[in-house]
């Protein structure tokens, strides 16, 4: 199978996912590069460990991003507060070669992850798996 051929499987994936399968897919991945990017740092590998730390930014500004800000209201306003805060995170770990500073980072984003995984069985449970809605407040 070709790079293309894979590029496009996977975006047809994310295209025809449901809203929250697609925000557990990114916090796995952004799971992932968080502790990947601390791994290529303890490896004294500083370039794969800004890669890494370049692409969790970007995951987590993307779930920034996708909050619905005028709907949310307090678990909005709690989840842009943790955003900002993993995002500050990174960028100052990543800028300062401290890429230890991604356990914290990769902790957190372990604890959202089972959150809206929980959140996102009991939707389904209660729909009767019928397309449940979108986990609260995320609009991925």
């Amino acid at each position: 199978m070709s790079y293309n051929s894979i590029g496009a499987y996977r975006r047809t994936q994310v295209e025809t996912a449901r809203p929250e399968e697609v925000l557990l897919q990114l916090m796995e991945k952004a799971v992932r590069h968080a502790r990947q990017g601390q791994a290529r740092g303890e490896a004294k590998d500083p370039v794969g460990a800004r890669e890494h730390a370049v692409r969790l930014l970007n995951i987590v500004t993307e779930l920034d991003g996708s909050l619905d800000r005028e709907q949310g209201g307090e678990l909005v306003e709690e989840l842009q507060a943790l955003y900002a805060y993993l995002i500050r995170e990174i960028s100052e770990g990543n800028r300062k070669g401290e890429f230890e500073r991604l356990a914290d980072v990769e902790s957190v984003l372990r604890t959202l992850y089972q959150g809206w995984k929980n959140a996102v069985a009991e939707l389904q449970e209660q729909a009767g798996d019928n397309a449940a809605p979108a986990a609260a407040g995320q609009s991925v």
